[in-house]
């Protein structure tokens, strides 16, 4: 004789059947996660090494490097310093100092950067030398622009920027 089962009695619940590929449907879960979280770190990592396309790319720039040398032919400015002395402009020169302002333009006189005028050094009787270093210039341009105080613009290249070639004179 068969006994009916017990309304009170607690019913079994057998476990969910494994998937097709054998594995429970928590362990899927799991996999399927950490897939998703290898595959975003993969696509973060690859936008920040390329870059976005909706984000503008930073441009590269340069320092440019070089030197100004302020002559007097007459020896005012170098029979009152010895050799290695500091020294700076003087009558009618006194806007070349240190900390002169320093312009420098792309070849259609836009303005990309602004530097400075170093310490002054007398090299010989007659002769300020100031080294000069610009930072921030943006790269890739044919030629660039540079002036000193209000003192009229040079010419000068990339390269010639970035080995310490732009050399300057007045006087």
């Amino acid at each position: 004789m068969t006994t009916p089962p017990d309304p009170g009695a607690e019913q079994q619940h057998n476990p969910a059947p494994p998937t097709p590929s054998g594995i429970s449907k928590k362990a899927a879960a799991f996999i399927t996660a950490g897939v998703a979280v290898v595959v975003g770190g993969i696509t973060a990592l690859v936008f920040t090494l390329t870059g976005d396309e909706d984000t503008p790319a930073e441009t590269e720039t340069f320092t440019a490097i070089g030197t100004m040398t302020l002559t007097d032919s007459s020896g005012i400015l170098g029979a009152a310093f010895t050799s290695g002395s500091k020294c700076m402009g003087d009558r009618g020169y006194d806007d070349i100092a240190p900390g002169a302002q320093i312009t420098i333009y792309d070849n259609t006189g836009t303005m990309l950067a602004i530097g400075r005028l170093g310490d002054g050094k007398v090299i010989t009787p007659g002769e300020c030398l100031f080294n000069f270093e610009v930072p921030d210039v943006p790269a890739g341009h044919d030629l660039y622009q540079i002036e000193v105080s209000h003192r009229g613009k040079i010419a000068f290249t990339e390269e010639d920027g970035l080995l310490g070639r732009v050399s300057l004179s007045l006087g």
